[in-house]
């Protein structure tokens, strides 16, 4: 496998290149959760593969990711 700049693998550097980020603040996390459900009703929400998501357990699935509330914070022991 190719590595990148980062010594990280090749598709870590192609996600740093594409300048995207994850929101940081709370207003911006709320704001991609609003745009992406937008999406949704509007129904131009698109899965990974392309197809127009239609169910909206999965459009709230997809929002969450997209701002980075669906990862679990670990706790200290």
């Amino acid at each position: 496998m190719k590595k990148g700049k980062s010594g990280r693998g090749a598709k870590a550097s192609t996600l740093e290149s594409t300048g995207k980020k994850k929101p940081s603040t709370k207003m911006e996390k709320k704001k991609k959760v609003k745009k992406v459900m937008d999406e949704w009703k509007e129904g131009k929400l698109k899965s990974n593969g392309g197809k127009v998501v239609k169910d909206q357990k999965q459009a709230v699935a997809i929002a969450l990711s997209e701002s980075g509330q669906s990862y679990r914070q670990k706790k200290n022991k």
